[in-house]
């Protein structure tokens, strides 16, 4: 019996440090891996129509711009949009600031400093990091396709100059993508053969 007491005084703090150390472990696992429980939406768009401004590099909405912009507040505002993205060129921001504004969300402006591949990497992180239910990407003909790729979705042609219409929902959850095409707003020309 006294050679059973001396074993267990030998063995108690081994199993206990064990528990612990499990109990640890568990708990630094359940708050360090990203698990996707709830279908994250994301709401991608190119900028609405630019003024035709020569020799401006960044215009920024045209009237049928701000039509659109307004025509995208009406659209997504009831999606439960958390967060907004866009890129540092005006006509971006000028599209976003609408449902921004009804939404009483700050767009966050994502530059291009590292330049465009690094740009759509980081769009993508910030979507995934994001823990809302919505977000809104208001990108450029050649992003929104790009981003779409990055976040798991299809390979999709750029969208062409004239198209400005196109409303795509990418449904998010643990790791799959599922993309939806839609419209908004008053219609594009039809595309051509090489762009959307």
């Amino acid at each position: 019996m006294r050679e059973h007491r001396i074993r267990w005084r030998r063995l108690a703090p081994v199993v206990l440090f064990g528990y612990a150390f499990a109990i640890a472990l568990l708990v630094g696992c359940s708050e360090s891996v990203p698990v996707q429980s709830v279908t994250l939406r994301v709401f991608l768009v190119r900028h609405a129509e630019p003024e035709d401004v020569p020799g401006n590099e960044d215009p920024g909405l045209s009237e049928a711009g701000r039509q659109r912009a307004a025509a995208l507040r009406d659209k997504l505002r009831d999606a439960e949009i958390t967060a907004i993205f866009t890129s540092p060129f005006l006509r971006t921001q000028e599209s976003a600031a609408p449902i921004a504004e009804e939404l009483a969300v700050s767009p966050r402006r994502i530059g291009f400093v590292r330049g465009i591949n690094q740009h759509i990497a980081d769009l993508a992180t910030a979507v995934r990091n994001h823990r809302g239910t919505a977000v809104l990407v208001v990108g450029h003909g050649d992003t929104v396709p790009a981003v779409i790729r990055r976040l798991g979705g299809p390979a999709l042609k750029d969208l062409c100059e004239t198209t400005f219409d196109v409303l795509f929902t990418v449904e998010l959850k643990g790791g799959a993508a599922q993309l939806t095409p839609g419209r908004y707003g008053d219609p594009s020309p039809p595309p051509g053969p090489n762009c959307m």
